[in-house]
């Protein structure tokens, strides 16, 4: 429930990508966050919301996008706008450019 950004309704949609022990979820709500998964508890490291939704289904505001990733950049989009996301490491976390 948490990772889906807590809001009620009949579905929720999130994608799950492993990472060295981590994981990124990229939410229906634009949300990325990264958290520690195991079978005893969600521990979430951070999250922001990097896109609005675009769309509406059966009365919830969703965003359906499978992220893409390459090199160390997050790539996704809401059906108006494509972003590029920097996850490289530099001291001051991701960075975005449009």
């Amino acid at each position: 429930f948490a990772a889906t950004g807590g809001k009620g309704g009949l579905f929720a949609n999130a994608f799950f990508i492993e990472n060295a022990g981590r994981w990124f979820i990229w939410n229906d709500q634009g949300e990325l966050i990264l958290a520690r998964l195991t079978p005893a508890k969600f521990d979430e490291i951070g999250r922001v919301k990097l896109l609005e939704t675009a769309e509406n289904t059966r009365g919830r505001d969703v965003l359906w996008c499978h992220p893409a990733f390459a090199g160390k950049n997050l790539f996704v989009h809401n059906g108006r706008q494509l972003i590029a996301v920097s996850l490289a490491r530099n001291g001051s976390g991701p960075t975005e450019s449009k």
